[in-house]
């Protein structure tokens, strides 16, 4: 009998969220599921017999063929569900394998092997700014030749411009204009839909939505507002107007993809939003096109390439509001892009 693990996911969510040791961040909860997901199809283990002791070998190799920050998020969510469950054996086994996965993300050799990682894939931001001022220019010299925005003439599509539409978003939604629309991660995108002005006053009073929107007027992208993104609780809805040339790409983008239904920004062929997987996948095919090297660049990468950007002369008065515009922690800004650009991080806290 085959086991449904779609169903399992959605059983060990609820197992969490309706128990005593229930998730504030909802987003977190989801994710603890989904991990274990993974973990028990892969292993063609359930819920129920998880933490048996003739498992715990399993699940000590799945572990050790993951990744640092990979199996330390795991890690997480067998200790919440062990937790959960209220199973002493269980709580003791995943708290042995979260203080082995600390000590592996703090370890020498794993900050080597993510500094080589990221080295071998980094990518100038002068670079990918070059490549998408290109990409606009052919899409304006294009439309103004055609007299309005079409990319169809006699039901023939132009590949060419499809490549620079491709490049020209997924780019730009990331370096167009890096002060008006600071980098965002991939779960902002997927999760935002087109909306007019009409519809946009319904959210007037809305703190909280699952949705982030992308607001028109007359058909023209005027602004982006994010609901839903990592750092909601803290920083709450946030509204960004959207730059001049990456308004014209959405534009462009939109009209492109009109024939499709739905009203999701990133939409697969039936309607239904892309997921961070697909999203990160088109974004490396791009990237592959103008890169010398075999780059792996999806959008961890691209965002961290751009915020390191934003904060190679930044002034330290900036900080706060520029972490918040970029969706991260004061902390992570330390810990991170200001290290990696060898700023004085003692003087920001």
């Amino acid at each position: 009998m085959s086991i449904d693990y779609i169903i399992m996911e959605k059983e060990i969510l609820e197992m969490i969220q309706s128990s005593p040791h229930k998730l504030k961040n909802e987003k977190t909860a989801k994710n603890y599921s989904g991990q274990l997901k993974r973990l028990l199809s892969r292993t063609q283990l359930t819920k129920d017999n998880l933490f048996e002791k003739k498992n715990q070998d399993i699940i000590v190799d799945y572990l050790g063929r993951r990744g640092a920050s990979t199996r330390n998020q795991i890690c997480c969510a067998l200790k919440k569900f062990s937790l959960v469950l209220g199973n002493g054996e269980a709580i003791e086994f995943s708290t042995q394998q979260m203080d082995l996965s600390i000590q592996m993300r703090k370890s020498k050799r794993e900050k080597e092997r993510t500094q080589i990682k990221k080295d071998e894939n980094w990518i100038d931001c002068n670079t990918l700014k070059f490549e998408f001022n290109n990409a606009y220019e052919y899409l304006k010299n294009y439309n103004q030749k055609s007299n309005k925005l079409t990319w169809r003439k006699n039901g023939k599509s132009f590949k060419r411009y499809e490549e620079m539409l491709r490049t020209a978003f997924y780019l730009g939604l990331w370096v167009s204009d890096i002060e008006v629309n600071p980098p965002r991660r991939a779960t902002d995108w997927t999760c935002m839909k087109y909306i007019n002005t009409t519809e946009e006053k319904k959210l007037k009073d809305k703190e909280k939505d699952v949705n982030n929107y992308c607001v028109t007027l007359r058909g023209v992208p005027k602004r982006f507002i994010f609901f839903n993104y990592k750092t909601d609780n803290n920083y709450g809805k946030q509204t960004f107007p959207i730059n001049e040339k990456l308004s014209f790409v959405v534009r462009c983008w939109y009209s492109y993809h009109s024939e499709i239904p739905g009203e999701y920004f990133l939409k697969k062929l039936d309607g239904k939003p892309k997921n961070v997987s697909a999203f990160g996948n088109d974004i490396d095919k791009v990237i592959s096109q103008f890169s010398v090297q075999n780059k792996n660049v999806r959008v961890n990468m691209l965002r961290n390439i751009v915020i390191t950007e934003i904060y190679k002369d930044i002034d330290i008065t900036a900080l706060c509001g520029l972490a918040e515009s970029c969706g991260h922690r004061l902390v992570t800004a330390k810990n991170w892009y200001i290290k990696a650009n060898n700023l004085p991080s003692e003087s920001v806290l």
